[in-house]
């Protein structure tokens, strides 16, 4: 049966149809506890965002590292 709910970001109310639950449990085996959070929009929108914080920690993983990085990384607390 259909399930209400009210998206997590944007408050919308929106509904988890029958259809999109035996999708969710039955082709990708999710778990059976779970529901709907978000609404289309606000989940493009946070994939979207992963994808592009995703692109820019591979893109500082292939930069060069600054020549002086040994030093900011050195810890000045004494250790007694």
């Amino acid at each position: 049966m259909d399930r209400e709910f009210q998206c997590k970001d944007c408050g919308s109310d929106e509904v988890w149809t029958t259809k999109q639950q035996k999708w969710w449990y039955e082709i990708t085996n999710g778990d059976f506890e779970t529901s709907a959070i978000r609404c289309r929009p606000c989940r493009k929108k946070r994939n979207q965002s992963k994808a592009e914080q995703k692109a820019h920690m591979e893109a500082m993983a292939k930069k060069k590292p600054h020549p002086n990085e040994a030093f900011f990384k050195k810890s000045f607390i004494k250790k007694e």
